[in-house]
């Protein structure tokens, strides 16, 4: 691979095609069909629209789907970048659908009728609705079932659908198991279900910057590829890692690891938190664990914050629910994939110290 990735003079120019290479849109077309769509379903790299970053996708696609203060409906607790995404180029606005705790978070149809109801009396147009599978915060993978409803909900409504599986390849071994909607559809997405995918998460390359929309819909690719003007990959990005996927052996190997590696550090902080008699909700993908701090008094905004800062001091930093549009007070994202794992149980041996003062803290 070493001499197939070594980079040519044009591999330092522009790129003839704002959306992506021929080479690298083929070559996660490929990953998509094998490993996202195990193979059911083959990807298209005409269907592949390739950016800097899915943070960008998302904000195009949010830009191409709505018109400034129309709304986009996402299930909470939500991923808190969607809050600077889906606004500050779109200027679209962001409609968090409260999920219910005593439900585990997982979304409802009846929730998300009650947030389009609401945005419309409020004089707000809801036209798009996010769905996150595997789920960010919570690490739950969405049942075939869940997506189903969700998606005969908005089409119910005419809105387009985002469908987030930026974690397609972070699962756990031996958890319950990812199913695109792709697969889930039998192939057929429509003009209206867009995949966003990207290297940060399943790739641990995040500083890369590739992210990628998978649509069928013709009448989105044409004002999508001018908005990836603004977000184009350099050249030798797109060359180095089109050589990265196409290794077959590298990335079937890598994904095991991948995902070993997480599962290991998944069960060391489950293990801590179980042993604290700590709530959390079980994850069976992603990088971070939700758990609640309510059984120690944490309770309102103003102790949530208390809470953040006493974990500060033992330098430790879990985002509360609050920056996540969480419901119900006293819930925190732990990311556990930040550090090796020697590392992150030092960090464990914190949180069990900050957590056995917390009364301190709260008065």
């Amino acid at each position: 691979m070493e001499k197939e990735s070594s980079l040519a003079s044009r591999h330092f120019g522009y790129a003839s095609d704002p959306h992506g290479t021929e080479e690298l849109r083929s070559a996660v077309a490929g990953v998509m069909t094998e490993y996202i769509f195990k193979g059911e379903h083959t990807a298209i790299p005409d269907d592949v629209l390739l950016c800097s970053g899915a943070t960008y996708a998302v904000s195009a696609l949010t830009g191409c789907l709505c018109d400034i203060g129309e709304g986009v409906i996402i299930p909470s607790p939500v991923y808190s970048g969607f809050f600077l995404d889906c606004t500050m180029l779109p200027g679209a606005k962001v409609l968090p659908s409260d999920a219910k705790a005593e439900n585990g978070f997982r979304p409802q149809v009846s929730e998300l009728e009650d947030t389009y109801n609401k945005a419309m009396a409020d004089g707000i147009t809801p036209r798009v609705l996010i769905i996150v599978n595997p789920n960010n915060p919570m690490g739950f993978i969405h049942t075939a079932d869940e997506i189903e409803q969700m998606i005969a909900w908005a089409r119910g409504h005419s809105l387009q659908i985002i469908v987030d599986e930026i974690y397609a390849l972070s699962v756990f071994s031996g958890s319950g198991p990812f199913t695109s909607v792709m697969n889930i559809l039998e192939g057929d997405l429509s003009d209206d279900i867009h995949i966003v995918w990207g290297f940060s998460k399943d790739l641990c390359s995040n500083g890369m910057r590739v992210g990628s929309v998978y649509t069928q819909s013709d009448a989105l690719k044409k004002p999508l590829v001018t908005a990836f003007l603004f977000a184009m990959i350099p050249q030798m990005v797109q060359h180095v890692y089109a050589q990265v996927l196409k290794d077959r052996t590298f990335t079937k190997d890598y994904f095991s690891v991948h995902s070993k590696c997480l599962a290991e550090a998944y069960q060391a902080v489950t293990n801590t938190l179980d042993s604290l008699g700590v709530q959390y909700i079980p994850a069976e993908a992603g990088f971070f664990v939700m758990l609640s701090l309510r059984c120690v008094g944490v309770n309102s905004d103003d102790k949530e914050i208390k809470a953040y800062k006493h974990l500060l001091s033992h330098k430790l930093i879990l985002s509360p629910g609050s920056t996540m549009a969480t419901p119900e007070d006293g819930w925190f994202r732990l990311v556990f994939t930040t550090v090796p794992l020697d590392d992150l149980l030092i960090a464990l041996q914190r949180f069990a110290a900050a957590y056995k003062s917390f009364s301190e803290c709260l008065t």
